[in-house]
Order: C-alpha cells, then structure tokens, then sequence
C-alpha cells in the first residue's frame, strides 16, 4: 500500500481583515486549489499606536502549516500581503516593535510634518507611486526608532524572515514604498539619502520564485519558503485569464485597482496629477492603476439598511437595483463616502443634490452600481490618453468578479467585453509564482494563457461596442 501523501504547494494571503491559507497542486499542467485554514486579521493598540497584531499572524500561518503537512507533503511555501507596512529588526535581529497599520494616525501625521520639504510631481517622476500619506516613505523619515534599526522588512518579507530567518526583500512590494526606482527596479538610494534613511536598512531584492530559505520550526517539516509577488495586487493580476499583451483589469474588492500592464513606468505629470501609480508586476511589465473606491459602498449601505431592519444579502440588493429605474449618477470618490456609518443617509444626500429627490432603496442600490461604472470607464480613458494603446477588453478578478449586475453595468458603461474571474486570482498568483521557482510553469504570460479555458469565467457584452 502506498502511504505517500500527495505532493502540494501552501500559499498564504493575508490582507487587512483577514489571512488565508490555501493548497496548490499542478497535475497535468493545470492548477488546483483548496483552502485549509483561514483567520482573522485584527490590529491591536501598542503605545498608542494601531499595530499588526504579529506574533497572531506568525502563529496562525504556522497552525496552516501543520494542519497543510497533515495531508500533503509541501513543496513550498510563499506570503502576499498588503503594501507599504512594514517593520524594523535590531542588530540583533529582534523586531523593534509591532508593524504600524497604514491607518494609524501617525500616517497622516508625518506626511504633514514632511509636506512643505518636497515637490508631489518631482516625487512622482522618481518613483511613479501616487503621493500619499500612506506610503511607507514618509512614515520611515519620521520613525525614531529607525536609528536603532539594521534592517527594514517589508510585511511579506519580515513574514518570511520570521518563518526562515533568512533576509530578502522583493520587488512589488518595494514598490509602494515610494522608496523604489521604477526604471531600475532597485532602491532609489538618492531619495532615501534626501530624507535622512540609511542605505543599509533597505534589503536586497528578489523576484517572485527565488528561494528565500527553509522554514525553521522543530515542530514542523523543512519546507522550503519561496518569494511570491509580495504585494497582493501584482498576484491578482498575474492571473489575469488572458493571452493578450494589452488587456484592462479591475482588481475588485472593497477597494477596486483599476489599470493596465506597461512595458515602461508612466511617469509624466498627468499621470500624477490623475491619481495613477506605477507598482511592479512580472518581470519587464509595470502595473499602471489607480485606487478607487469598490463594493465598499455596497457593503456599507448593506450595514445601513441593516440598522434600519432591512436585510438585503448582496445577491438581493443586486436583484433589486436590476429592477429599479435609472436615476442620477455621483461621484463614489468622495471623501465622505470613505468613512463607514450612515451610508443609506449619505448616498441620498448626494442624490438629492443631483436631483432625485425621494430616491427608493433600489434606486440608491443602482445608482451605486452604475457610478462605480463610470468612474471605471473614465479612469480606463485617462489611460487610453496616457498610453495611447487600444484596449479590447475588460478583466474583473477577484471577489467582485461575482457581482454580476455589476459587471454588467461595467460592459455596458464602458463599451466592451467584460470577462469576470477568477474569483481567487490573489491565490492562483501566489501559486503561480511558486510554481515558476518550482518548475512547473515556465512563465506568468504561460499561465495566464492556461487561465483562459476556466470553466468559471464569465463574459458580458454589451450592447454597443467601442475600443479605444
């Protein structure tokens, strides 16, 4: 009898709520995926500050480790997370403190300390990331601990180094510090020296599928731990289901990321005065995008109407938006609508003041959808003018790959074919990755060519179509 257990590999996907753990296998060519642990991803407050609670993180990846190795022999593991967090280890190579959340208010605080010493466009042409508060260069000038430190690790990296002890850094995740050169792909070592950060905290950096180092634990296996695309975004895109070269996507979640691929960084000042940010992705392609607001809105406003005694599952409220009637359109960038509470209330407001005076839930539920919609069709324009490339097509990935009168609306708002999924595009990135480390691909384009014959794939046309 053979007692082997089957051969996998162990991508681990953590984003700002939540972490996944989640097996691949590649048989005949063709990749398999099954979740096997999942947790929650809470912040926890340190020395008044809001903190990655990371001795939980470390604990639940390895609880996934052990409950994976119970069924499978593992070839390899690989993290993506989040951008622009990270944190610092000592001399000794002792995590100074816990990793500060993007959203703490020493965020904000720092970028307002630093804003009157640099020059936004001068910023974004030599790194192409959007200038935000956020970034993880202007939180690093104004840590104090950061004269302590020997090494920054960004949170995919100091994950790694935490399960193997092993220091690498890695591309995509570099880049949205706004501490990275787009043209070199390395460090911008000048910007660093302008605002006062040591060369030697930076790590070196890898590409997805280098080998990192073997995980060090004496309760579990040796397991190999490769590098993924460290930022959760650029493994969502590399699997996108397409043979194409020049392809859109909407990497759609709470948040959306809409863009395109890029032989080169877009770095002119309309780009920057746009909102558009340049991150890496595959090797020799740049991810082009913009950060906009996604089926947060949706969420929020399902929240509202719960408050009110009204509980609407997301397939209802999108039956329901079918049905209603076409009103005012609104802009979904607005500040406020980025703050949770009082969605139902909000959104009326602003209906309101276009018009519509006694908007019914339906009508609210569709006016969001078709405003999402058009502020996906104008930023895919801005980059048809920026790049001055034709674009067929339309890719949807991820979790808003689902929302079907969305993506419907999205077709037909923006005058082209929408494929939606697959719904666990940041996963299969993950995978992929570790598979070209591996052996088993031989690159991203060649996946995504594979990606294509998806059963779960779905395509909306719409009724008039326009390639610009």
């Amino acid at each position: 009898m053979n007692n082997r257990k089957p051969q996998a590999l162990l991508a681990f996907d953590l984003g700002a709520s939540s972490g996944r753990g989640i097996i691949g296998r590649f048989q005949t060519g063709q990749l398999t995926m099954a979740e096997i642990h999942r947790f929650d991803n809470r912040p926890i407050t340190e020395n008044g500050h809001l903190c990655w609670d990371l001795p939980t993180l470390v604990t639940q990846i390895k609880l996934g480790i052990k409950k994976a190795s119970e069924s499978y022999e593992l070839l390899s593991i690989a993290i993506d997370t989040w951008g622009v967090d990270y944190g610092l280890l000592d001399h000794q190579g002792q995590l100074l403190r816990l990793p500060v959340h993007y959203r703490d208010s020493s965020s904000q605080q720092s970028y307002e300390k630093l804003q009157d010493t640099f020059d936004a466009e001068k910023l974004f042409a030599a790194t192409g990331n959007q200038v935000m508060a956020i970034n993880s260069l202007f939180r690093l000038a104004c840590e104090e601990s950061k004269e302590q430190a020997a090494q920054l690790l960004l949170m995919p990296d100091l994950l790694g180094y935490l399960l193997t002890g092993k220091v690498l850094g890695e591309k995509t995740i570099a880049s949205t510090t706004q501490l990275l050169d787009p043209i070199t792909g390395d460090w911008h070592q000048a910007l660093a020296a302008q605002f006062g950060i040591r060369e030697s905290l930076l790590p070196n950096l890898g590409q997805a599928g280098d080998f990192v180092g073997v995980l060090q634990d004496p309760e579990l296996p040796e397991i190999p731990v490769y590098k993924s695309y460290g930022h959760d975004t650029a493994c969502a895109v590399a699997s996108v289901p397409t043979a194409k070269e020049e392809f859109l996507f909407i990497s759609l979640g709470t948040w959306a990321l809409a863009g395109t691929e890029t032989a080169a960084p877009v770095l002119e000042p309309a780009a920057q005065q746009l909102g558009f940010s340049n991150e890496g992705g595959r090797p020799g392609r740049n991810r082009f995008l913009k950060n906009l607001t996604g089926l947060w809105l949706i969420q929020e406003l399902q929240r509202s109407l719960a408050r009110t005694g009204t509980h609407m599952s997301f397939q209802e409220m999108m039956e329901l938006a079918r049905s209603s009637a076409d009103t005012v359109l609104i802009d979904t960038q607005q500040p406020q609508l980025a703050q949770p509470e009082h969605m139902l209330e909000k959104l009326t407001k602003l209906m309101q003041a276009k018009g519509c005076l006694q908007p019914t839930v339906g009508e609210v539920i569709r006016c969001v959808y078709r405003s999402l919609a058009t502020a996906f069709a104008q930023t895919f324009a801005e980059i048809h003018r920026l790049t001055g490339k034709t674009y067929e097509e339309i890719h949807i990935i991820g979790g808003g790959a689902r929302a079907d009168f969305l993506c419907q609306c999205i077709a037909e708002t923006c005058h082209r074919p929408v494929i939606a999924g697959p719904v666990e595009a940041t996963a299969m990135g993950n995978l992929a990755a570790q598979g070209i480390g591996l052996g088993y691909l031989t690159s991203i384009h060649a996946f995504r060519r594979q990606l294509t014959a998806l059963p779960e794939l779905k395509c909306y046309q719409p009724t008039r179509v326009q390639v610009y």
